[in-house]
């Protein structure tokens, strides 16, 4: 998932190519379900829980994971995989869509390599 404007880190996009299935979905607003391709890509390849990872946890994090959990999909993360701007953690005295959102909602690692044996 692409944010239309906002290209891919390059280290990120090498890694990402070397996965044998996958697919760049360009979104236009914070909630990747705005396109409808990524709802398509899940239901092509029966997918059941999504992992997220992203530098604005109260933006388009969280907005994409509460679309997957009403669509009855599980949602998952791991450190340090998701952030928040430190100016909103300061505003808001914590992180409230990071470790603990998942923890909540659905599943999060302290170790993202947890998380990829699990997802592999």
């Amino acid at each position: 998932m692409q944010y239309a404007d906002y290209p891919l880190i390059k280290p990120l996009k090498k890694l990402i190519i070397k996965v044998p299935q996958h697919k760049t979905i360009i979104k236009h607003s914070t909630n990747g379900f705005s396109s409808p391709k990524l709802k398509e890509v899940i239901e092509k390849w029966d997918i059941s829980t999504l992992a997220f990872m992203g530098i604005y946890a109260s933006a388009c994090v969280c907005e994409t994971a509460q679309t997957t959990l009403n669509l009855e999909l599980k949602v998952c993360s791991a450190y340090p995989l998701i952030g928040e701007p430190l100016s909103y953690r300061q505003k808001e005295g914590k992180d409230i869509y990071g470790a603990e959102w998942f923890r909540q909602n659905g599943e999060y690692f302290d170790n993202y390599r947890d998380l990829i044996k699990i997802i592999t």
